[in-house]
């Protein structure tokens, strides 16, 4: 018993000495921003999609952050249509900066089938959630987004530079 005790302190001391050098993360960092800068078709298969999606990912935070691996699932109207991986883990996100990634995605062609079938006309549902393991002690963070798509509102949003109808 002692034995298991002592561990237990020295573990607990050491998380502590490692938190005191920056390396475990802290509860006050901003998750870093997305926004997506160009897609490009993989393959199309009858069994699945695949393609990459280049992000720009922006930290607002004072302090670099390392990503050791990163994996997601996208839903939308309650169905998984898609798994993407970060395609150039590991990679670092600097202080105050940006940097493209490329985010491979496999998507099923049934899956997304099923999803087009039950899309309402309406607002959408979606989901996106997964994990980003970062830093020297491969610390896993769980991420949840969701949110409703208007798809009529995005058929009918006109590309910057193109001229309204009749101009």
């Amino acid at each position: 018993m002692s034995g298991r005790r002592s561990l237990l302190i020295g573990t607990l001391g050491g998380l502590g000495a490692l938190a005191g050098c920056g390396v475990v993360p802290l509860p006050t960092l901003t998750p870093p921003t997305l926004s997506v800068s160009g897609l490009e078709p993989v393959d199309a298969s009858r069994e699945q999609l695949r393609f990459n999606v280049r992000v720009s990912a922006t930290n607002p935070n004072s302090s670099p952050l390392p990503i050791r691996a990163l994996g997601f699932a996208v839903e939308v109207g309650g169905v998984e249509i898609a798994q993407a991986v970060a395609a150039e883990a590991p990679f670092e996100l600097p202080a105050r900066g940006s940097r493209e990634i490329t985010l491979a995605f496999t998507s099923p062609t049934g899956r997304l089938l099923e999803a087009a079938r039950r899309l309402p006309l309406s607002k959408i549902d979606y989901r996106l959630h997964g994990t980003a393991t970062w830093g020297p002690l491969a610390i896993r963070i769980p991420f949840e987004r969701k949110g409703e798509l208007d798809p009529l509102r995005l058929l009918m949003r006109r590309p910057a530079g193109t001229p309204a109808p009749g101009g």
